[in-house]
């Protein structure tokens, strides 16, 4: 398993999550691929690369954001604060291939701890939150698992 494992999507919405972690899919390769499977392969690791790509209803996106920024960005401040998250960030999308009419595309990057990860997603604070923002989501987000394959940084 390569070190630098990117998984997109941190977060199923709340009932596919429960349903996801129930029972396996199959990915790309047609192999049996589980959730649960994925998460445990991820803990052997240190850092992991976590984005979602989550489809907002085009006239609620000013009320997600709003939510976003009383609801999670003081939980992000929190963890990046105690480095259980490296980098967050969320992004509005100007172009989105995956984007469908009335929708806006946002795109949620973490970079995270083991640790950090663990704890956000067990958050019950979270998790609350998580259902709010559910309502704004006219679609699930856009799920995919890969590999990190090159990667170049600009010096510091």
């Amino acid at each position: 398993m390569n070190a630098g494992m990117v998984v997109v999507a941190m977060r199923f919405r709340s009932t596919a999550n429960k349903e996801a972690r129930a029972s396996p899919s199959k990915s790309l390769e047609g192999r049996d691929f589980h959730p649960l499977a994925a998460a445990l392969r991820l803990r052997a690791m240190g850092n992991q690369y976590i984005s979602i790509v989550l489809h907002i209803a085009a006239d609620r996106a000013k009320e997600f954001e709003a939510l976003f920024e009383r609801d999670e960005l003081r939980r992000w401040d929190d963890y990046t604060a105690r480095k259980r998250f490296l980098e967050a960030r969320l992004i509005r999308c100007n172009h989105s291939d995956l984007q469908k009419k009335d929708v806006q595309d946002y795109v949620l990057q973490v970079v995270a701890t083991e640790e950090g990860h663990h704890e956000h997603d067990n958050d019950k604070e979270f998790e609350v939150y998580n259902k709010r923002a559910d309502a704004f989501q006219p679609e699930d987000p856009t799920v995919t698992f890969g590999d990190l394959v090159f990667e170049r940084r600009a010096p510091a």
